[in-house]
């Protein structure tokens, strides 16, 4: 009797384990508005977490943006890798283009959007596991868009 009771409790663990690691959210953002981004958090904060490698892509000419982004990954203790390389994390910097859209007063606007992307996920090359961005005034100059958008992605990773 207490064999079949340990055989049922060893098949029903082996059975619900499974099921329970499933349902485990691996990162991901789904776009909520236009130019926002709902991202899962915790999912991102682990996967961070365990990333060592970390590849930057910012304009050709955006050498003050690339700079911010390498002392950005120094600052979370990953190595920075060269563009050739597979990396565990994409961080890739990007201003929002608000040509042909009509803003109604002085409000902040979606500007500019830290992008980060894990290579070994969903189609194709890349998948979208973080979006941070940043609302501000459009003529905002863009050393400062970067600086803020940075600070601001600091903050969501050290208090998230």
């Amino acid at each position: 009797m207490r064999c079949c009771r340990l055989l049922i409790a060893m098949l029903f663990a082996f059975t619900v384990l499974p099921l329970c690691a499933q349902k485990a959210p691996g990162p991901g953002c789904t776009l909520e508005k236009t130019d926002y981004y709902q991202c899962k958090g915790d999912a991102f904060q682990h996967l961070l977490a365990v990333s060592k490698t970390v590849r930057v892509d910012t304009g050709r000419m955006d050498s003050f943006g690339r700079r911010q982004m390498t002392k950005l990954v120094a600052d979370l203790g990953k190595k920075l890798v060269a563009p050739e390389q597979r990396p565990d994390l994409v961080f890739e910097l990007a201003w929002i283009d608000r040509s042909g859209r009509i803003d109604f007063g002085p409000g902040d606007v979606a500007v500019a959007r830290l992008n980060i992307y894990d290579p070994s996920r969903g189609q194709g090359e890349r998948s979208l596991v973080w979006v941070e961005t940043l609302t501000a005034q459009q003529d905002l100059p863009w050393p400062s868009m970067v600086t803020q958008l940075l600070q601001q992605f600091q903050h969501h990773v050290a208090g998230a």
